[in-house]
């Protein structure tokens, strides 16, 4: 954790100095770090139309990355001047050590790996070699990578609570996360018109599940349960009847993707949140908590009807229900856990030895994942372990999975702790909480991942919680921070124009030159042809 000290952010009176800089530069610096890590963890180039979304090149990957650690040293300096920052040396020492480990994991993995498999050959079960290739591209964008990832859990725990502390800051946030889910809804109506169409007209033979603008239906089911969770919180505090409509809208076109594991999630905790709040409001609203409770009462008894009974076998509505659960979720949900099972024990094969330990790398090992279950074990290839622990285990080995671990308790233990002191914030967290869980335990979802969605997941599942505690530990100061941000009016000095880009100009070309003559030099000592390289980018 950090430690700020606030002695200087004060005047004799009890006002804070420097607050237009603090709140404005400071904050601007953090979320523009935020997004371009996020770009970069993403690997994906979206401004090239010649070949939309195609990976970064060597000398695109360096820049970046040189230009993201800039951004960061600009910003931690800030917080240095303006907020008296200090480093808490436990949790720098942990990731530091964390980050020793993934870089020994890295550069430990041969460039050649070979595996033993069993193919068919003339009708005879033959063992043959396979080969996969690792290069040393591959390893530098993993350690470049692993060296932002420590960054990022770094701002993402310590510093993010502390810069959003305050109810509209952290409800702003939210309807972010809410707003993009509505708008993935409605482009969904336009992209994928012709799976709704047929979906109304022929049910599930031969469906289509929309994605809307994602690559898939399970990303963009996950799109839809962010949103959703993010409204759970927002309803705590802002119980609004326009809220609880956005919430159903989500809830209704969740369904349309099938997604068993959003949906089923997404369920529970929607009929969870909803008993809490008819539980919490049920003194200001007897009559009508009264007739919800007695619909979810209902609700409940028609799903006991589901239950195979003897006596309930032949009512029809019941019937036809059933078959569609029993054929959809719980078969193919069987089925699915069996393919994932395969998948944890294929990441338990390659995860043997040093890589136990110290794990391969982000991307070399779910490059590596991916040709050992389509190579090796002869079942789908498969990119992701579909489990977020088992995830950081490939791509960090124990020495990352084991402070994710307590990590995950220490969370569990503050959430219990905020409910039992203030149940607005600990009893939305712990369904939220439990939802993340429950998601994990199935798909690669991650806590602190820089990923977009990673970052959205982080902010939604700790954010209330620990912004609650650090104001907690700072009344005052929260209460100054609060007061400011909330009443400031912002009067910008009037600014030198052709000073000010004189200046970015020259410290632009600086950073520029570095950075290629940087890219230049790996590009040299890989054996990379310049000439083609500098001629196929013009």
């Amino acid at each position: 954790m950090l430690e700020y000290d606030y002695s200087n952010s004060f005047d004799n009176n009890g006002k804070m100095k420097n607050i237009k800089t603090r709140l404005l530069i400071t904050h601007i610096l953090f979320w523009v770090a935020m997004i371009f890590m996020a770009y970069f963890a993403e690997n994906v180039v979206v401004f090239d139309f010649n070949d939309f979304q195609r990976g970064f090149t060597a000398v695109e990957y360096i820049l970046l990355f040189i230009g993201i650690i800039a951004i960061l040293s600009y910003f931690f300096y800030c917080e240095h001047k303006y907020n008296g920052l200090s480093v808490k040396w436990i949790l720098l020492s942990i990731l530091i050590l964390i980050v020793i480990g993934a870089a020994i994991g890295i550069f430990s993995t041969p460039e050649i790996q070979t595996f033993k498999a069993v193919e068919i050959v003339d009708e005879v079960e033959t063992i043959v070699t396979k080969e996969f290739v690792t290069t040393m591209d591959q390893k530098i964008k993993s350690l470049f990578y692993v060296l932002l990832a420590a960054v990022g859990v770094y701002i993402q725990v310590i510093v993010l609570p502390r810069l959003i502390t305050f109810r509209k800051y952290i409800i702003f946030l939210f309807y972010i996360a809410v707003g993009v889910a509505v708008i993935s809804v409605f482009l969904s109506y336009v992209l994928d018109y012709s799976s709704y169409v047929h979906l109304a007209k022929y049910g599930l033979v031969g469906y289509i599940f929309p994605v809307s603008f994602l690559f898939n239906r399970n990303m963009y089911a996950l799109m839809i349960l962010i949103g959703m969770l993010a409204m759970y919180n927002i309803i705590s505090t802002l119980p609004k009847w326009w809220n609880y409509l956005i919430l159903i809208f989500l809830l209704v076109n969740l369904f349309f993707t099938f997604s068993k594991a959003s949906v089923g999630i997404a369920s529970i905790t929607f009929v969870v949140h909803f008993i809490y709040r008819m539980v919490v409001t049920f003194k200001k609203h007897k009559i009508r908590n009264s007739v919800f409770l007695g619909i979810v009462g209902l609700l409940g008894i028609c799903v006991i009807f589901l239950i195979p009974f003897p006596f309930f076998m032949d009512i029809k509505l019941f019937s036809t229900a059933r078959n569609f659960i029993y054929d959809y979720y719980v078969k193919l949900g069987i089925d699915s856990y069996g393919s994932r099972s395969q998948i944890w024990e294929s990441v338990g094969t390659i995860s043997q030895g040093i890589h136990l330990w110290f794990g391969r790398g982000l991307w070399i090992f779910n490059d590596t994942l991916l040709f050992y279950t389509g190579e090796v074990a002869n079942h789908r290839p498969e990119y992701f372990s579909h489990n977020g622990f088992v995830e950081i285990l490939g791509q960090w080995g124990l020495i990352g999975l084991i402070p994710y671990c307590l990590g995950i308790l220490g969370l569990i233990v503050l959430i219990f702790y905020a409910a039992i002191k203030d149940y607005k914030v600990g009893i939305p967290a712990l369904i939220v909480f439990g939802a993340f869980l429950g998601y994990t335990m199935v798909e690669t979802s991650t806590l602190f991942d820089l990923t977009i969605e990673g970052i959205a997941t982080t902010v939604i599942v700790t954010l209330p919680t620990l912004s609650w505690l650090n104001a907690k530990r700072h009344p005052e100061i929260n209460r100054q921070i609060v007061l400011a941000a909330e009443n400031l009016e912002y009067h910008m000095p009037k600014t030198d124009g052709a000073k000010f880009e004189r200046q970015a100009t020259m410290w632009t070309a600086l950073l520029l030159g570095l950075g290629l003559i940087f890219a230049f030099f790996f590009l040299k000592s890989i054996s990379a042809q310049m000439a083609v390289y500098i001629m196929s980018s013009l």
